[in-house]
């Protein structure tokens, strides 16, 4: 059916319920576990993309965002920031989820790519570097109120995945990033310290890339979304 709805599951499985719907697309949902709410990205109106909010069981959703378009990074555990890239405007911006002026937090020109430590304190988000010639690219964390990045490092050489795109998360104990690595057909989630030290592979996957994953609260448990693209290649011609 046409159509897209954000959707709450078990965690020990079982059948989805729906918590938001609407004719065009709403994605990307996160969770502040602080406070129980749950920030998300809908396009109502089938024409601009704003960030709205409700309440974990999906009650109370209310439109945060209404400029120009504004694309969800990540929302503070304490429910309170919101972090966002604007349309035409590349940097990392966050607002409070009360209203007010919106301020500038970082430099990310990649909209989407920002993750909030679990503490709150800082953020991590992508960035390139230029070296000699060429730009590379980089991750960097900076305090979350702004400032200057306290620690940067070029991404892995061959790991930025340009069709999976950015997907890392914190690690519970905010010591480090965990991200998807994916070679030809086949992902794993991979560790960065966020030190000097080496990234460290973390699953060990023989088959289907890795588009997503998440941690749970306590850190425990590793969530993976994993597939296969499927795609068709169709020749079109003769138009009058």
């Amino acid at each position: 059916s046409r159509g897209s709805r954000i959707v709450s599951l078990p965690e020990g499985g079982g059948s989805p319920r729906t918590l938001y719907s609407t004719t065009f697309i709403a994605f990307a949902p996160r969770y502040a576990p602080q406070d129980s709410t749950i920030t998300f990205m809908t396009m109502r109106d089938g024409r601009t993309m704003h960030i709205w909010r409700m309440n974990a069981d999906g009650g109370n959703p209310r439109q945060v965002t209404s400029g120009a378009g504004e694309y969800l990074a990540d929302v503070s555990p304490d429910g309170r920031w919101i972090y966002f890239g604007r349309m035409f405007e590349p940097a990392v911006w966050r607002v409070a989820v009360q209203g007010g002026e919106t301020e500038r937090a970082g430099d990310s020109t990649l909209m989407g790519a920002v993750r909030v430590s679990p503490d709150g304190r800082s953020i991590a988000y992508p960035s390139m570097t230029r070296s000699g010639d060429q730009w590379e690219a980089a991750v960097a964390v900076s305090p979350a109120d702004g400032g200057a990045p306290t620690w940067r490092r070029l991404w892995p050489q061959g790991q930025w995945d340009a069709t999976g795109g950015w997907s890392f998360e914190w690690m519970r104990d905010g010591r480090g990033l965990s991200y998807a690595y994916n070679t030809g057909a086949v992902g794993n989630i991979w560790l960065q310290p966020l030190g000097q030290g080496p990234p460290r592979q973390l699953t060990r996957f023989d088959d289907l890339r890795v588009f997503a994953h998440a941690w749970s609260l306590d850190g425990r448990t590793l969530y993976v979304v994993r597939g296969r693209y499927a795609s068709d290649a169709v020749l079109m011609k003769d138009f009058r």
